[in-house]
């Protein structure tokens, strides 16, 4: 069986739709401002799981599924914190990492890693209803989305090289 055969499409999206699937492809970008916190996101109930736990800029990867990663992640960061292009930082991709959600569903995450160089305040969608910047001490006191914690240990475990180091100008 090809995989391109067992992806879930949707004719609504024109594409890729992870809604209700048993598999997701995921992105979850951490976001650290010039301090060097972390952006932290308390979900809301709209979100159908982790409801108010603590999340980075997360969301499935949806379209036709040929789109850039980076597409989904500077979408995801205008739709979630208001995060508009043009702007200025280093951005990372990571490899991915697989987490098995308490409902047995199998999210394969790609993980980011967005380093501003320029300060910016959240403006949250109705995803969230919470937001803070955190330091890793402030991050053990928080209830934190499973992924994001994978997140944060993939990126201790892979400080540096930066996979693309640019300014953010189109998707």
């Amino acid at each position: 069986t090809r995989l391109s055969e067992l992806l879930p499409v949707s004719v609504q999206f024109g594409g890729l739709d992870f809604s209700n699937s048993r598999v997701i492809v995921a992105v979850n970008v951490e976001v650290i401002n010039p301090d060097g916190k972390f952006l932290a996101l308390k979900r809301s109930p709209v979100n159908g799981t982790y409801v108010d736990k603590f999340n980075n800029v997360a969301g499935f990867m949806i379209g036709s599924g040929n789109g850039r990663i980076l597409d989904c992640m500077f979408g995801e960061l205008r739709e979630e914190i208001g995060l508009e292009l043009p702007f200025s930082a280093d951005i990372r991709i990571g490899e991915v990492i697989t987490v098995i959600r308490p409902d047995g569903v199998e999210v394969n995450i790609i993980p980011g890693q967005v380093l501003l160089h320029e300060h910016h305040e959240p403006v949250l969608n109705n995803e969230h209803i919470e937001h803070r910047w955190i330091d890793e001490a402030e991050q053990i006191g928080l209830d934190i989305v499973p992924g994001a914690l994978r997140v944060r240990e993939y990126w201790i475990a892979n400080p540096f090289p930066a996979v693309t180091q640019a300014i953010a100008t189109q998707l």
